[in-house]
């Protein structure tokens, strides 16, 4: 049996370092869809069109207060759309005139309460005397 020589042997080595080198730089271990594109000069594109949704970073749920057997909230002002507003700014005002004529109406119900009460107790005197 003959061994091969010295010359033989590194072109072999060569050969089968090349043949991996290709594999893994123009074959099946690179980006399956990597090829060439061709380069030419011309204006930046600073524009671009893109779909979707922006969400804000920082934002607050306004909201009418949250009054029982009350539903009829009209929006008085409203601050202007993209407008910086500091903290305590006001940005939304309801109407209030039908929650103050409620209010009267109960303030003038508690005011005629004590009233009604005393007028049942000297009632109520009247019929054990």
């Amino acid at each position: 049996m003959r061994l091969p020589s010295t010359r033989s042997a590194w072109a072999a080595g060569l050969l089968l370092a090349g043949g991996v080198g290709w594999w893994l730089v123009g074959g099946k271990g690179s980006v399956e869809d990597a090829g060439w594109t061709a380069v030419r000069r011309d204006d930046l594109v600073i524009g671009l069109e893109v779909t979707g949704t922006l969400e804000a970073v920082d934002s607050s749920q306004l909201g009418p207060p949250q009054i029982p057997d009350f539903w009829e909230y009209k929006i008085s002002m409203l601050a202007p759309e993209g407008a910086e507003v500091k903290l305590g700014d006001p940005v939304l005002a309801f109407d209030a005139s039908a929650l103050e004529r409620k209010l009267e109406e109960k303030q003038s119900e508690s005011a005629s309460a004590p009233k009604k009460i005393e007028k049942k107790e000297v009632e109520a005197a009247l019929r054990l005397r």
